[in-house]
């Protein structure tokens, strides 16, 4: 094993996507993220399967996965609802209430914040409108 010096150099980490130097919450939208969504429930011909589920065409996905534009924030949310919904009913299912509540939880915490983030977002909208001169 390699001693260490106080002259060998140090490497900085990587810069973190999160606020407080964690990694970001939520994945950026990309075909691979819905991807690993629709084979996590529907196996390898998942496409036209999840396609009808967050309100996109197969074709669109098709676009997505040879690299022709990918899903918005919008479209990843959708999936990522419809999946946590899933699981929860799977898990019901299978008998665990327990953890399909958990998973209930976590799906109607992550829909409060996206409520509070758009009356946020509306409510500075409207402050930058009334600002406006002759308004």
């Amino acid at each position: 094993m390699a001693d260490v010096t106080d002259t060998d150099p140090i490497l900085d980490p990587p810069p973190a996507a999160g606020g407080n130097g964690g990694p970001a919450l939520e994945p950026e939208p990309s075909y691979a993220a819905l991807s690993r969504i629709g084979r996590a429930i529907h196996g390898d011909r998942w496409e036209g399967k999840l396609a009808d589920k967050i309100g996109e065409g197969p074709r669109t996905l098709s676009r997505w996965r040879r690299g022709e534009g990918s899903p918005n924030a919008r479209t990843m949310a959708w999936a990522r609802e419809w999946a946590l919904r899933t699981a929860a009913d799977v898990l019901a299912a299978a008998g665990e209430q327990d953890l399909a509540d958990g998973v209930l939880d976590r799906h109607r915490a992550i829909r409060q914040r996206a409520a509070e983030q758009g009356k946020a977002a509306f409510a500075a909208a409207m402050a930058a409108r009334s600002s406006v001169p002759g308004r």
